[in-house]
This record gives C-alpha cells, sequence and structure tokens, in this order.
C-alpha cells in the first residue's frame, strides 16, 4: 500500500501495557488525536513506546518517554478532549 508522506488527520490510538507514569492516565484504548507530520521517531527500546496508531499498514509510535522527557507524534493542543486530558496529565507529572 502506497502512503502519502505526510501524515495528517485522526488517528486512533493503540495504548501499550507500559504507561505507569500517568501521562495517558484516564485515555481509553482507541481514542483518536490529530496528526501533522512528515517523519517518525523510532525509540530504540520498546519500553520508551507508551502508545502507537496504524498509518496504513504502518505501525506509528504515537506517546514516547523516558524518565522525565515525553514526545508525542501527535499535536496534543489540537486533539480535542483527549489531547486536553493529556496535557493536564503532563502538568500533573
Amino acid at each position: 500500500e502506497t502512503i502519502k508522506i505526510t501524515h495528517t488527520g485522526w488517528n486512533e490510538l493503540l495504548i501499550s501495557s507500559n504507561t505507569s507514569n500517568g501521562l495517558l492516565k484516564k485515555i481509553k484504548q482507541g481514542e483518536s488525536t490529530y496528526f501533522v507530520h512528515s517523519f517518525m521517531a523510532v525509540p530504540k527500546n520498546q519500553e520508551d513506546r507508551f502508545a502507537d496508531c496504524m498509518y496504513g499498514e504502518n505501525r506509528i509510535a504515537a506517546v514516547i518517554g523516558n524518565k522525565n522527557i515525553f514526545g508525542s507524534q501527535f499535536h496534543p493542543e489540537k486533539s480535542g478532549e483527549v489531547g486536553l486530558r493529556i496535557l493536564k496529565n503532563f502538568l500533573s507529572i
């Protein structure tokens, strides 16, 4: 399958089991966030991968973190209520 280089739009989060830091607290499996990007981060350690999304047949890291550093491939500020919950969680860590 051919996919567009720029990934733009809503995608469901596939939350992994290693999210004990609280960043994804109250975020349910399959809730959607808004993506606008043309690259992807690939963490060396799978345990640093907190959530993914599917883009075509490609599984992309959507939320990564290690110790006190976090990153999201999507834009939380454009992701409605889900994004606001993630930002609130980030501020409470």
